[in-house]
């Protein structure tokens, strides 16, 4: 499955003002696609935005992004 999320903070060590720049966007994309169940993912500045294709749940993918520190409207 594929989607697109809008993301309204990330935790991110680049950006202490957590505007999510393209290094912040880099960032998560790479970690996400290091996870199970993960296919690929890629982000988007503006709009601040996530495209995920995944093969997992979507409460797993939920708990994964939280645990990372990423919140979505």
């Amino acid at each position: 499955m594929i989607e697109t999320f809008s993301v309204t903070y990330a935790k991110c060590g680049f950006c202490t003002a957590r505007n999510h720049c393209d290094a912040c966007g880099a960032e998560i994309a790479r970690a996400l696609s290091e996870k199970a169940g993960i296919v690929s993912a890629s982000a988007g500045k503006k709009p601040k935005t996530l495209q995920i294709s995944y093969t997992t749940g979507r409460d797993t993918l939920e708990d994964i992004l939280d645990g990372m520190g990423v919140m979505m409207n």
